[in-house]
């Protein structure tokens, strides 16, 4: 994973009512939802990984802190920017900037895991 180290990438959307914080379960306003905004980032980041993967492997989130800064209303375009902080062979770091236009309305950091996909799922099924 030490080729990841530099790597940037980004993922726009358009906030649409599933999108918002009364129908997320997290407000009950019609803005962004913190949880979309955050699912935004890490979006960003899993596709970010993707070519630095196995193909029998996959990334899975395991840690996210975020800072909702300003509301975002329905279609707003919002862009996430994450970039890779560090890298290890099971463990990549990232900084994120959300913005809405020029308006920076989130950041924060999220780290991914790098899984064997069969592996991890006949763990999660073999569960009782």
């Amino acid at each position: 994973m030490e080729k990841i180290l530099d790597s940037c990438h980004s993922e726009e959307m358009t906030v649409e009512k599933k999108d918002l914080a009364v129908n997320v379960g997290s407000g009950d306003l019609e803005v962004f939802a913190t949880p979309s905004l955050i699912a935004l980032i890490e979006k960003a980041c899993m596709n970010c990984m993707k070519e630095f993967l196995k193909e029998e492997d996959t990334s899975v989130g395991i840690s996210v802190t975020c800072e909702h800064l300003k509301a975002s209303g329905e279609g707003a375009k919002v862009r996430a920017i994450i970039c890779v902080k560090d890298a290890t062979e099971k463990v990549v770091s990232f900084t994120a900037e959300v913005f809405e236009g020029d308006r920076l309305i989130g950041k924060g950091t999220h780290q991914r895991a790098v899984v064997n996909r069969d592996r991890f799922m006949y763990k999660v099924n073999s569960m009782e």
